[in-house]
């Protein structure tokens, strides 16, 4: 199965129809018209790549949200069971008796799902007592201190990728839950992010200054995609590793994409996607690069949150690889390229 570049355009269809059918479907859902429109294109995309279970953890996380903003799970099931009387009356989606059974089961599991909030901290982690005071710090707004703490790490000769790895990523995971259950604002979010990033920033001497083994990277977070956080950290990573990289941040489009990987002689592009609605603009970026004559040359590798629910997935948008830490990456890359 290979991922269509083209937008599919059955959340436009349902979204047009949920229009057509109430006076404020946005009001009936509890729903921003982003949110929406995500939910759609979530739901589009789990279909075309026939992956039940990655559109029912999304409605999952859904349900979860609305539970503690005080909303009602009824909210989205409501929203579930108008798409399906929309599926149901609609000859021209193919299918439908398929995508009608989906909707159920996504229905089912809200029904059934009781799952407990985990928190993200694991208690018996390595470094485990860093990562909680750095936690505890960021929650309490002691940027200062934070920072200390992450300086502290470094000078009891823990690795740069140790203290991402143990200790940042764990606590960021934990700020994204936080927010998920309604613990923090999206201010704070981004204070404890823009604290992480300064802090990230006093190991850059360190790993500039690696010898370099003559291959580059660009790294990207695809057009759309917000969460940049984790590609910083791996291209840390690749240059702790002797690789030169570029790193272009989040919501990059894909034509600026190409540029860079032209004018930097790039042997590596490195393609973050944490949304699944995202996964048709990944396929899209890697099929821009591919009918590039000048970039013909390149390996692209893959990673992020969908390609963990798939394990397919890197094949079907045409990647060369998928890497799912870190470590996994840098070792398939080095397996491709011999230093020069």
């Amino acid at each position: 199965m290979c991922i269509s570049s083209e937008p599919n355009d059955l959340s436009s269809v349902i979204l047009r129809d949920l229009h057509s059918h109430s006076i404020s479907p946005l009001e009936n859902y509890a729903l921003t018209r982003g949110e929406l429109e995500l939910f759609l294109r979530t739901l589009s995309v789990s279909i075309e790549i026939n992956a039940l279970h990655v559109f029912v953890d999304y409605a999952l996380w859904s349900c979860s949200r609305h539970r503690h903003l005080g909303l009602q799970d009824s909210n989205i099931k409501r929203l579930i069971y108008d798409i399906v009387c929309i599926v149901k009356n609609k000859h021209a989606v193919n299918e439908k008796g398929q995508l009608v059974h989906w909707l159920n089961n996504a229905i089912n599991a809200i029904d059934l799902n009781e799952a407990a909030e985990v928190p993200c901290m694991d208690q018996q982690a390595p470094n485990n007592i860093y990562a909680h005071s750095y936690l505890r710090l960021l929650l309490s707004g002691d940027k200062y201190n934070a920072m200390n703490v992450i300086s502290d790490a470094a000078n009891s000769n823990i690795t740069i990728e140790a203290i991402y790895f143990t200790i940042i990523q764990p606590v960021m995971r934990e700020i994204g839950r936080l927010w998920h259950t309604n613990k923090i604002t999206v201010a704070h979010e981004h204070f404890c992010t823009a604290t992480t990033l300064l802090c990230m920033s006093q190991f850059y001497p360190k790993i500039f200054s690696t010898p370099k083994i003559g291959r580059k990277m660009v790294a990207t977070c695809v057009n759309g995609e917000l969460h940049e956080m984790g590609m910083r950290m791996l291209t840390d990573v690749f240059e702790l590793n002797g690789w030169q990289t570029i790193f272009l941040g989040a919501n990059v489009p894909s034509d600026g994409v190409i540029s860079m990987a032209n004018s930097f002689s790039t042997d590596l592009l490195a393609v973050s996607t944490t949304l699944v609605a995202n996964v048709p603009v990944t396929a899209n970026l890697i099929q821009m690069v591919r009918q590039d004559k000048s970039c013909r040359h390149i390996k692209i590798i893959v990673g992020g949150y969908p390609f963990t629910l798939r394990g397919t997935l890197w094949q079907e948008v045409g990647a060369d690889g998928y890497g799912e830490s870190a470590d996994d990456a840098i070792k398939l890359a080095n397996s491709w390229f011999a230093p020069r």
